[in-house]
């Protein structure tokens, strides 16, 4: 099945330089850890038509990246640079047999996406458990993520989004409002709230570059139906690090009660939103 996004992601791909500032960013990453004479192996989780992986190939040294990616959009569009290689299918069911000096999540994870909260937070952890194993023991995962914090503290936002952008009854409005994944679902986090993931999975967070630019241009009456105080972009770099356990089951009770009623007031702010669009 065919989504909007990914011909979006398509679109977006096309558009990516040499000079982008993510691009730098991540050769700049590559580049530090690399020794000289050194042959970096990556894998790019959901890296559609390869543009980003093609210029960070050009910007770090007989580097070679591997495109995993399940979107015959992706396949038919495909760079023709030969440091990268193309496989056509699921990042779950890869084949373990080889190990990656590094691996790309470039704003994949918040569409790891199950029926609901539970199965979503499972299907994200289990593409984080999935890198761990991929990557050798000295490795680093880079992951560009959006990041939502919301005025109570909480990962509050994350879920709203996902509760709002699923449903494919209310797709319509939702696109309207702005969401290009609406009908699909998409599940953010909070800074705190993927801190907790990733360390669930067994990554331990190295540094962070915080974009200079997504996320400023957010607008009162988008921000106001989500609570949220701050929006922003980063890229964060991670090594293994010991598995953490999770919340114990009644401390995820409470905070899911806590979570509930803020989230009747978003929904309630959400709504005079919709109505002020339909009067409009």
């Amino acid at each position: 099945m065919e989504f909007e996004s990914e011909k979006k992601f398509v679109e977006w791909s096309e558009c990516i330089t040499l000079k982008h500032p993510n691009v730098q960013c991540v050769a700049g990453i590559l580049n530090a850890r690399r020794e000289e004479g050194q042959s970096l192996r990556g894998l790019d989780v959901g890296g559609g038509i390869g543009t980003f992986a093609s210029h960070v190939c050009t910007l770090v040294p007989d580097s070679r990246i591997t495109i995993i990616d399940k979107s015959a959009l992706a396949r038919e569009g495909f760079s023709k640079n030969p440091a990268l290689n193309f496989i056509e299918g699921d990042f779950l069911t890869l084949d373990e047999s080889q190990q990656f000096d590094f691996i790309i999540m470039k704003t994949v994870l918040h569409h790891f996406i199950g029926e609901g909260e539970q199965e979503t937070r499972a299907n994200q952890k289990a593409g984080l458990a999935k890198a761990r194993r991929l990557l050798k023991p000295d490795g680093v995962l880079i992951v560009e993520e959006n990041f939502y914090e919301d005025l109570f503290g909480r990962d509050l936002i994350g879920r709203l989004i996902l509760f709002l952008t699923q449903p494919r009854l209310i797709e319509p409005l939702i696109r309207r409002l702005g969401a290009n994944t609406a009908g699909e679902g998409v599940r953010f986090r909070s800074y705190s709230g993927w801190k907790a993931l990733f360390a669930e999975a067994g990554f331990g967070i190295d540094n962070m570059h915080e974009s200079a630019h997504w996320g400023k241009d957010f607008p009162l009456w988008q921000r106001l139906p989500l609570m949220c105080k701050r929006r922003f972009q980063a890229i964060l770099t991670m090594s293994k690090a010991p598995i953490r356990e999770a919340y114990p089951a009644a401390a995820r009770s409470y905070r899911r009660v806590k979570h509930t009623i803020a989230a009747v007031a978003a929904l309630s702010a959400l709504a005079f939103v919709a109505y002020r669009e339909a009067e409009a």
